[in-house]
């Protein structure tokens, strides 16, 4: 008799098959969001200076060696890592929510696209960093998380929105959506209940994807001095601290700069994962390409066997 576990565990091990690089960078992403939730708890304080040791390699006591006030850099890194993913997961959220919005409205209420579309248009008009640095330069007065939050919540929300859209678009033709329409069914309640939860799996990649961007744009800006201000550590203010010490002190740098490509990575990787469960046709591929290796597998056994000599 199977238990939730053991079901659980069978599809674990079939997607493993099908697609093992979501498996593993989904793992590696969770490991990044564990480490820098519990770290803080079991290492160093991240504040705690210690002059005479400053710019140390690494040791026992410090793993990644010590910064130019004599702080363990691991502890800062992990510190970090829970203020940049925390910010690059609110503002996520924030993008996410207002680009499914629009996006939904725009894609079913065909006479709000113009406008609403055109509004989006305008502000992707502009290169992302270019406008976020000005909208964070034009808030100034608010401080940095805050004024760092609303920038990029404005510069990602109509890349959600313009793919909600099109998908929305894509969703409002179906016979469902026909059906609901002629039983009389308001359009409100149809967007809520019919095209929302299609529109779902789009929304939780790009969710991903505006993830990952978020995460990089946050370090873009704190390193220009931006963002969040030291003496509170993100991956970016760390880079830019590290800057006049590149060559004597490279794990200073080094180490939130791995940091940053490794969750970007994971994030990216694990969205595409996300889209090949979600999505028909890439998982059909996925099927397709695990079959493919299945069978080229058992044809290399089968010519082994067949090369080697009979037992006497």
């Amino acid at each position: 008799m199977s238990t939730p576990v053991t079901t659980a565990a069978r599809r674990i091990a079939q997607e493993w098959h099908r697609n093992r690089s979501f498996i593993v960078w989904f793992t590696v992403l969770v490991l990044l969001i564990v480490v820098s939730i519990a770290g803080p708890w079991v290492l160093p304080s991240p504040s705690s200076q210690e002059l005479a040791i400053r710019l140390q390699g690494p040791s026992l006591d410090h793993v990644l060696g010590t910064d130019d006030y004599g702080r363990d850099i691991l502890s800062r890194v992990v510190s970090a890592g829970r203020i940049s993913l925390g910010l690059s997961a609110l503002i996520t959220m924030l993008a996410v929510g207002l680009g499914s919005v629009v996006g939904l409205v725009a894609g079913f209420y065909t006479g709000t696209s113009s406008i609403l579309m055109r509004i989006m248009d305008s502000l992707m008009a502009f290169p992302a960093i270019v406008l976020a640095i000005a909208l964070v330069v034009a808030l100034s007065s608010k401080p940095g998380a805050l004024a760092e939050t609303i920038a990029l919540t404005v510069v990602f929300t109509p890349y959600v929105a313009r793919v909600v859209r099109s998908r929305a678009l894509t969703i409002s033709q179906r016979g469902f959506v026909t059906a609901a329409r002629a039983a009389g069914v308001r359009g409100v309640r149809i967007l809520v209940v019919h095209v929302l939860p299609n529109a779902l799996p789009t929304i939780m990649v790009q969710a991903t994807f505006v993830c990952a961007s978020a995460l990089l744009a946050d370090a873009s800006l704190s390193f220009l001095g931006l963002g969040v201000a030291p003496p509170t550590p993100t991956w970016g203010n760390m880079i830019a601290d590290a800057k006049p010490y590149i060559s004597s002190s490279p794990l200073f740098i080094v180490a939130p700069g791995t940091a940053i490509v490794i969750a970007v990575m994971a994030f990216n990787l694990a969205g595409d994962g996300i889209r090949s469960l979600v999505d028909p046709r890439a998982k059909a591929v996925l099927n397709l390409q695990a079959r493919e290796r299945r069978q080229a597998k058992d044809s290399g056994i089968r010519g082994s066997q067949a090369a080697s000599p009979p037992h006497q």
